[in-house]
């Protein structure tokens, strides 16, 4: 059998990633979340990517953005910080050009 390889463009950056505090509630050993997905195509930038612990990014991929934001509106005011426009249909970043996530 063959296993998946991890696809890293900036080990360093994760690395911080991990080590970092739960962007949700504080707690250590995360996860990087990616914004735009490394399945769609996201890129591994400071921009891109939040630590969150295995509960928070559980969550944020079961219940969708949307409802996410709702939830912890503390995570968008953090989200715009790096960028991302939160408003309407889709998660915007200018880096993204035409490209944007989820609906």
């Amino acid at each position: 059998m063959f296993q998946k390889r991890k696809r890293v463009e900036n080990g360093y950056l994760m690395d911080l990633i991990i080590k970092a505090p739960c962007c949700i509630c504080g707690r250590g050993n995360c996860d990087p979340s990616h914004v735009k997905t490394r399945a769609s195509g996201g890129p591994d930038v400071e921009w891109n990517i939040f630590p969150m612990c295995r509960f928070h990014h559980t969550e944020w991929g079961q219940i969708g953005w949307k409802k996410f934001l709702m939830r912890y509106p503390i995570f968008k005011f953090k989200l715009r910080l790096k960028g991302w426009d939160t408003e309407g249909d889709r998660l915007t970043h200018p880096s993204l050009g035409a490209s944007s996530c989820g609906s």
